[in-house]
């Protein structure tokens, strides 16, 4: 059976359309993002004598509104894949794979906070539109033109490294972005802490490290089975080991990762204490380690979300999202 690249769509209280997305999607309630090209195939398909598909330049990344994503008449129903409200235009850049995965967190978050808030999907619009998307950033979720807030814990701590600059750590965008890599590069055995100015509840250790979203992906399958390198990216920290601070020179090791494969990383940190501290002990590959984020405070998000310079409209004929 042919697999359909376009569904019936539902509507929404916005329909997404090729000039949103030629504008990268400048949205106030975005809450996720594409980054695939709009590639455009011809009603006659295989009768077709021309090229099969035409490639109109997208942004990439660009964002997608939450207001897309639920039904503007149905109050209980979302839709996130090939069914979201938009044209037929702009369902050519928002229907591949991965592009529907962001989709499908931003609802999966939504609907969790419909449920504990009492209210309907356009009510989290209306209502809770900031928890939802400093819920969605605290997940890893890339908005775009959207900078992540910092826990409570660590706009108090002072970070220091081991080597380097840090403050990349610190600057709300956790993904590289053409030239600007927003990342810190951290040799092997460096380390990475934050420090309180008294004893400080914790509650978590937040990482995240580099996973190459810059790169085009392929299936193993795509690849010859000769030389082909299934380890995870060469950057990402595999091994590392978390110390708490107790009290003053008497440190405790809370958790040792071994074989980590995630680009992000929650560790739990109970009681309290004056510093945190991840010691990067191996990568997949790389003398460095490249990391985007190191954070400390409790789950819950809080902070205002700070409106960015929008990325650069870089035109890609294929970009992953």
């Amino acid at each position: 059976m042919p697999g359909k690249r376009e569904n019936v769509r539902y509507v929404g209280d916005h329909i997404l359309s090729q000039t949103d997305i030629e504008d990268c999607g400048r949205f106030d309630d975005v809450v996720c993002h594409g980054g695939w090209t709009m590639d455009d195939h011809f009603p006659a398909a295989f009768q077709h004598d021309g090229p099969p598909t035409i490639f109109h330049p997208a942004p990439s990344p660009f964002g997608i509104p939450y207001r897309c994503l639920y039904s503007a008449n149905i109050s209980n129903l979302y839709c996130a894949g090939r069914n979201i409200s938009c044209t037929h235009m702009a369902m050519s850049a928002t229907r591949v794979m991965a592009t529907c995965a962001t989709m499908g967190q931003a609802v999966g978050t939504a609907a969790a906070i419909a449920h504990a808030r009492g209210t309907t999907a356009r009510g989290v619009y209306q209502r809770h539109l900031l928890e939802l998307q400093r819920a969605l950033l605290e997940d890893d979720q890339y908005l775009p033109g959207r900078q992540r807030p910092l826990p409570t814990g660590s706009t108090t701590a002072t970070l220091a490294v081991s080597h380097g600059d840090g403050s990349a750590l610190h600057d709300g965008i956790d993904r590289r972005l053409g030239d600007d890599t927003h990342w810190f590069e951290l040799p092997l055995g460096g380390w990475l802490e934050q420090r309180f100015p008294a004893p400080t509840t914790l509650g978590r250790l937040r990482l995240i490290g580099d996973s190459q979203l810059h790169r085009s992906k392929r299936m193993p399958c795509s690849w010859p089975q000769k030389g082909h390198d299934q380890a995870g990216p060469p950057g990402l920290p595999r091994d590392l080991v978390v110390e708490v601070e107790r009290s003053p020179g008497t440190w405790e090791t809370v958790t040792t990762v071994r074989n980590n494969r995630r680009r992000l990383l929650s560790i739990p940190l109970p009681g309290a204490g004056l510093a945190v501290r991840a010691t990067i002990t191996a990568t997949w590959g790389d003398e460095n380690a490249t990391l985007f984020a190191c954070d400390v405070g409790v789950c819950e998000p809080t902070g205002d979300i700070t409106v960015t310079a929008w990325p650069a409209k870089a035109v890609t004929a294929h970009a992953s999202a």
